[in-house]
């Protein structure tokens, strides 16, 4: 019988994808031969479910290949999988090979007791003297694995008989376990005597391949012989302490001959009965059971793993995280908030299908943290389907664990003011959904956007508000866009979202208007000539920011110079190098550090600025990420008023511009909701002062919001005939020559999902450090007045 080729699946880091493909060049003539198929994440198709597409292949894989390195160790990506493919090691379903990359600390990996594949001289393939003669090694040792497993014979299926505890006195059963499906031709191996198997306990010996059928009596027999220890009916005998086990009770193929414990040769009709009413109570207990088990699904599961029936659900992320959607059964934001206690057991109350209850506790939460928008939410959306008005679904999708929870936090404010003023001025009411994907790893986007759109039909779902960071929304988009679901972004600016989605919006300008003016103030206004550029070119919204920089501004002035470029990585693996970045660019001796990143990152390097002597007075330019207030350390304080950085909202720009007549009703509806009482404030940011962010997410919120009202209007006022595509076309019908007055500015859309005319403004801390702003250098912050 011809054997099915072996499947062979590569786990691997993003930046090794080049050792990849050379070691699979080399595995052509196993692949040629028919003895393996090769597969890895390159292979899905656009459209396809990534996360299910690399769960499916590891279930069906053979050989598992781990191109372990410093880039390996440290995804994310990998480090996810790397549960699933432990779980196939360990139950047998898979051989797990490791091959070296590069000398990197893999002691914690589950697989250090592996022999790894290497060079000849067991060096890592990157540092062996003839890189190809070690990727020929490895594809040596990876056809001696391939042949091992091939040249395992084929035999008929075994049965398998299995005693628990000692042999001979706890009963013996027969098991047919299906066919391995990761072994060759599904056919399983033959076990010899020294393949016996002791697990939990309980020992596995092979029996014969075809076993002789047992009669009913005994198939009872073998049922109450496991729960009475041997006993049915009468105790069976036991073995006397100095006797050698006899043939009929030990572990071993049944004949017809084989005495069954528990059952008597002679006599045996006489405890019929009370046999019989043994099964018959253990089958209703198991019965009882049963419904018991059924019971604690249907009530209790909801409660523990935050899932009901609609596709609205929470999970937690390998790094701890709750990942997910809620409309009300889960509290994302408990971290430091007073009112964790009250949010966590209102929607316990909601899950349970106890809304009133739960409303009595998000009321109470109000009461503990006023500037804690998540609960306001939630209680409008109860009114609104207590109302009984026809309504639509909005989900805010954002960050509300993790070291950039505070960035969520802006964000529900702004969309709860947004649906607050919606509701109260339309007959079409909004509900909110919240969906937090987490600060660990942006792709966790992709899968909660994935679960918005199974969630969509039901939950009436017409668009989605978010993500603030680009490369979440990179992450989501493509899934959303593929189910025509708007997606408004309140901050996401990346270049790569310019043109591409014709379902994605924003309201803030794209990386290259920013890095144009940006260019233009650090030339003209701060006339520096030498920059000291910092990157992570892995991240999309900081290589966009930086690249989109760096040519205008070598191209603005005669001697402009970036004197040098560090390279940095997004997140918390990667704030331990910036200090040391930091002295590195300073011994350059620039004029101006330009910081391509977050204020997450920022603050490390703010902490470690020198308070005297070289670079204590440089400044540091950047873009709307450094306008986190919650982002900074009392360290890093000292130095924000060496921060000079583009924002797209603030909330004294009205009167900068002398247009105080003119300032919209959110920044006074902002102040209602979070500080009702008007009492003083430590700081009034959060209460009484809405930040960038907030106002930002009230405008993209605001701007998705009409476009549903417009839509539901050209559907005859029918919610089940307004369509997403509908909200879609009503979003491009917002442009130059019909804008909207947002908080922010003008909006307007190009063809491309871009605003026209937004303003930029430059701003800076001062030594109270208070925000101000230093200038306007373009847009239309009214309607029809405009500058730059």
């Amino acid at each position: 019988m011809a054997k099915n080729p072996l499947e062979l699946f590569y786990c691997y880091a993003p930046e090794d994808s080049d050792l990849r493909d050379q070691l699979d060049k080399r595995l052509e003539s196993l692949r040629r031969d028919g003895k393996i198929k090769t597969w890895y994440d390159g292979e899905i198709s656009p459209g396809d479910n990534r996360k299910q597409q690399i769960k499916e292949h590891l279930s069906t894989a053979n050989i598992i290949l781990l191109l372990i390195s410093a880039d390996f160790t440290a995804s994310n990506y990998c480090s996810q999988q790397m549960e699933q493919i432990s779980r196939l090691h360990k139950e047998g379903k898979v051989r797990v090979v490791p091959i070296l990359l590069d000398s990197c600390d893999w002691s914690h990996a589950p697989f250090t007791d592996l022999e790894p594949l290497s060079s000849i001289d067991r060096r890592p393939i990157k540092e062996s003297r003839n890189r190809n003669a070690a990727l020929e090694n490895v594809a040596r040792g990876i056809r001696k694995v391939v042949e091992g497993l091939n040249s395992r014979p084929i035999d008929p299926p075994v049965a398998w008989s299995i005693s628990a505890g000692n042999s001979g006195e706890n009963g013996e059963g027969l098991i047919f376990p299906p066919p391995n499906k990761n072994l060759p031709d599904q056919s399983p191996v033959p076990s010899t005597p020294s393949d016996n198997v002791e697990e939990n306990n309980v020992k596995i010996v092979p029996s014969l391949p075809n076993p002789l059928p047992l009669e009913p009596v005994q198939i009872r027999a073998l049922a109450t012989s496991a729960v009475s220890n041997g006993k049915s009916g009468e105790e069976a005998p036991k073995p006397s302490p100095t006797a050698r086990p006899s043939a009929t009770n030990q572990s071993g193929p049944l004949t017809p001959n084989t005495q069954l414990p528990g059952r008597r040769q002679q006599g045996h009709q006489s405890s019929g009965r009370s046999r019989r009413k043994g099964v018959i109570a253990i089958s209703l207990i198991i019965f009882i059971l049963l419904i018991l088990l059924v019971l604690c699904f249907k009530i209790f599961l909801p409660l523990i793993l935050h899932i009901n029936d609609n596709d609205i659900r929470v999970w937690t992320a390998p790094d701890g995280e709750s990942i997910g959607i809620s409309s009300g059964q889960f509290a994302f934001d408990v971290a430091k908030r007073q009112d964790k206690d009250d949010k966590t057991e209102a929607a316990k109350k909601f899950a349970a299908g106890d809304s009133n209850g739960a409303e009595v506790l998000w009321q109470r939460a109000n009461q503990e943290d006023p500037s804690d928008a998540e609960p306001l939410i939630y209680l409008e959306n109860k009114r609104v389907l207590d109302s009984g008005a026809n309504y639509v679904s909005i989900v805010v999708a954002t960050i509300l664990t993790g070291n950039n929870a505070h960035v969520g936090r802006d964000d529900l404010q702004g969309a709860y003011v947004a649906q607050k003023e919606f509701n109260s001025d339309h007959a079409l009411q909004v509900r909110l959904l919240i969906a937090n994907s987490g600060s660990g790893d942006e792709s966790m986007a992709r899968d909660v956007a994935e679960q918005i759109v199974k969630a969509a039909p039901q939950e009436k779902i017409l668009g989605v508000m978010g993500w603030p960071f680009s490369e979440s929304s990179l992450n989501a988009v493509k899934a959303l866009g593929s189910a025509q679901i708007p997606l408004v972004s309140q901050t996401a600016s990346t270049d790569k979202l310019t043109g591409r989605f014709p379902y994605f919006f924003r309201v803030i300008p794209p990386d290259s208007d920013q890095g144009n003016a940006n260019a233009s103030y650090v030339t003209q206004t701060l006339h520096a000539k030498r920059v000291a550029l910092f990157v992570d070119p892995n991240n999309a919204y900081s290589k966009s920011f930086a690249e989109d920089f760096r040519g205008p501004y070598l191209n603005a002035g005669d001697g402009n110079s970036i004197v040098v470029t560090e390279q940095y990585t997004v997140g918390l693996q990667g704030q331990g190098d910036l200090p040391s970045l930091l002295q590195d660019a300073l011994m350059h001796n620039p004029d101006v550090i330009y910081f391509s990143g977050y204020a997450s990152d920022l603050n490390i390097l703010l902490s470690d600025l020198p308070s005297t002597g070289l670079g204590s007075q440089i400044l540091i330019v950047g873009g709307e990420g450094f306008y986190e207030l919650g982002g900074y350390t009392l360290r890093a304080r000292a130095h924000l008023a060496q921060l000079r950085f583009l924002s797209y909202a603030y909330p004294d720009e009205w009167e900068a511009a002398n247009l105080t007549d003119y300032k919209p009703p959110f920044f006074q509806e902002y102040s209602q909701a979070f500080n009702p009482s008007g009492k003083p404030v430590e700081s009034p940011y959060g209460f009484t002062r809405a930040d960038s962010d907030s106002t930002l997410s009230y405008d993209a919120t605001m701007t998705l919001l009409t476009a549903n009202n417009t839509a539901y209007n050209n559907a005859g006022m029918d919610t089940k005939a307004t369509t997403t595509q509908m909200v879609q076309q009503a979003l491009q019908q917002i442009d130059d020559r019909h804008p909207l007055q947002g908080a922010s500015g003008q909006i307007a859309f190009g063809p491309n999902g871009n605003p026209i005319n937004k303003p930029i403004l430059v701003l800076h801390f001062n030594q109270h450090q208070q925000i101000q702003e230093e200038r306007q250098m373009e847009g239309c912050l009214l309607i029809g007045h405009c500058s730059g």
